[in-house]
C-alpha cells in the first residue's frame, strides 16, 4: 500500500483515515462518540513518512504500514495552511514523542493511567501545532444519541480506575478536520477485499439462469436486457 501518492504532501500536512463500519469496537467506539467515520490522524514528517498514536504507541511509520494497521476505508491526504517553519516545526515536535505511550485516559495533561507522558492520535496534532493554528473546539463525548454514556467506555474507565470524563477539554479527528486552514488534496477509497476466481467454482458463467462451462470459442446468443432482442 505503500503506492498511496504522498508527492503532493509536504512536511506538516495531515493524513486522516475513515471507515464506514467496523468490527474493533476501539475504533467503533471513537467513531461513534463524533458520529463521524473519521477515526485517525498522523503528521506527515521528513521521508513521507508518518508519525501518529495507537493503542501500542507513538509510530513512525510509511503510509503503506500505517494503512495495514488501521485498515481505513478511505484515506485523505490534507495540506495545512501555514507557514513553512511553523509547519516543519509541528513535524519535529511530532518527531520528539516517537516510542511514547498512548494516552489512554484521552487527558488533556497529556499524562496516561501509568503517569507518563503520552498522547492520543489527534491530542499529537493539536500539541504539534499548539500556538500556531486554532482547531475547533472540542469536549471529550462518551455518550451515545440518547445522551447515555457507552457501555464500552464506561468499562474501559472502571477498568482504569477513573471516572468517565464526559464534556473535559480534547480532540478528535473529526473536529480537527474541520479546521478551515485545511484543504484536501487527495482523498483515496481503498478496495479490501478481492474476489478469488480460482475459489469460486473458477470465473462462474450463467445463462437462463444455470450455470455452464463455456468451452474457449463456443458460441451463444446474446439476449439485450432492455429489447429481448
Amino acid at each position: 500500500m505503500d503506492d498511496i501518492d504522498l508527492s503532493r504532501a509536504e512536511v506538516g500536512d495531515l493524513v486522516f483515515l475513515a471507515k464506514n463500519d467496523t468490527s474493533c469496537a476501539f475504533e467503533r467506539a471513537i467513531s461513534d462518540v463524533a458520529s463521524s467515520p473519521y477515526y485517525h490522524v498522523a503528521i506527515v514528517v521528513r521521508n513521507k513518512r508518518l508519525v501518529h498514536a495507537l493503542p501500542r504507541g507513538v509510530l513512525h511509520q510509511t503510509i503503506g504500514e500505517m494503512v495495514a494497521d488501521c485498515e481505513p476505508d478511505r484515506i485523505e491526504i490534507v495540506h495545512v495552511e501555514a507557514s513553512e517553519s511553523a509547519k516543519i516545526k509541528a513535524a519535529q515536535y511530532a518527531e520528539t514523542k516517537i516510542g511514547m505511550p498512548y494516552n489512554d485516559l484521552f487527558a488533556a495533561d497529556c499524562i496516561n493511567s501509568d503517569g507518563v507522558e503520552s498522547y492520543y492520535c489527534s491530542q499529537l496534532v493539536t500539541e504539534a501545532y499548539d500556538g500556531e493554528i486554532v482547531f475547533p473546539e472540542h469536549k471529550l463525548n462518551f455518550k451515545d444519541e440518547h445522551g447515555e454514556i457507552l457501555e464500552y467506555w464506561q468499562k474501559y474507565y472502571e477498568e482504569r480506575g477513573r471516572h468517565v470524563p464526559q464534556d473535559e477539554p480534547g480532540s478528535h479527528p473529526a473536529s480537527i478536520r474541520r479546521a478551515p486552514e485545511l484543504e484536501m488534496r487527495l482523498t483515496r477509497h481503498l478496495q479490501k477485499y478481492m474476489l478469488d476466481c480460482k475459489g469460486v467454482t473458477e470465473a462462474l458463467h450463467f445463462v437462463g439462469g444455470a450455470q455452464v462451462n463455456l468451452n474457449s470459442g463456443k458460441k451463444f446468443n446474446v439476449v439485450e436486457p432492455r429489447s429481448g432482442e
